[in-house]
């Protein structure tokens, strides 16, 4: 079977967050079933994420896609062929972007909203929704108008792949410290300033406590100051993007892991 990945999502885990990683690990499984993936990306950089979504959608006109059995389009994209490639179309959606722009201001919301847009006929025009979680599939029926309920598949995780990185880069938990974990992009619908704020209410409270922060993003700047103001660099570190061999080390050396996103 020949399938067809659309998204402009960027093919690597700095940019691509959670969505690359859930993208890859999906194309890799069904590799080992013996399909053959074919992803199509974006091959021209635009300074405007949304600009570069938009033209990368149009240009999916342009090609023939009788030589695939099925085409997966992730969040918005493929929007523009879905119900008109010939093809079974599945609109997999990682994140429900109307969702994500609520917790967004200004240009960025303004851009999402188009994005949003291009999602709603996405998933209206494709033959099968899917999505990972129950509370996204009832924000895609509520804010996409969406009558039938798409179909739950949860995110995949190559155990197999997980469980040999850690035996490839052992590493335990500090017996005095208590650490807690959060690895994600800095985005405001993570809501790490709710961290910052329970790491200010647990100070003092639990002997050896140590908050780590793994990654970047377009919210650091905010969460610096935030940080500085509650005078919290004793206790928590901003370990910025890792490679891969570090952020093993820093799950196995963790008590807890904690994201606090919706």
């Amino acid at each position: 079977m020949r399938i067809a990945f659309l998204t402009a999502t960027p093919l690597n885990i700095l940019e691509g967050s959670g969505t690359y990683a859930g993208i890859s690990v999906l194309a890799t499984g069904l590799r080992r079933l013996g399909a053959e993936i074919e992803v199509f990306a974006p091959a021209v950089p635009f300074p405007i994420f949304t600009l570069r979504r938009l033209w990368f959608n149009e240009q999916l006109r342009r090609r023939s896609w009788d030589s695939f059995d099925c085409i997966v389009g992730f969040d918005m994209d493929g929007y523009r062929i879905a119900g008109r490639s010939g093809r079974p179309q599945i609109a997999s959606i990682k994140g429900v972007i109307a969702d994500e722009l609520r917790f967004e201001r200004g240009a960025t919301r303004w851009t999402m909203a188009v994005q949003a847009a291009c999602e709603r006929r996405h998933v209206h025009r494709a033959d099968l929704v899917v999505t990972t979680s129950r509370y996204a599939a009832r924000r895609i029926q509520e804010l996409y108008g969406l009558n039938e309920q798409p179909r739950i598949v949860p995110e995949a995780i190559d155990l197999e792949t997980w469980r040999s990185l850690f035996a490839r880069y052992p590493a335990a938990p500090d017996p005095h410290r208590f650490t807690v974990l959060t690895v994600c992009r800095f985005y405001p619908r993570k809501r790490l300033a709710v961290l910052l704020g329970a790491a200010e209410r647990l100070r003092g409270k639990i002997p050896g406590l140590e908050f780590r922060i793994v990654g970047d993003g377009p919210e650091r700047g905010r969460l610096m100051r935030i940080w500085r103001q509650k005078r919290l660099e004793k206790i928590v570190r901003w370990l910025g993007s890792v490679p891969q061999d570090e952020l093993v080390r820093q799950y196995q050396c963790a008590d807890l892991f904690c994201l606090p996103s919706v």
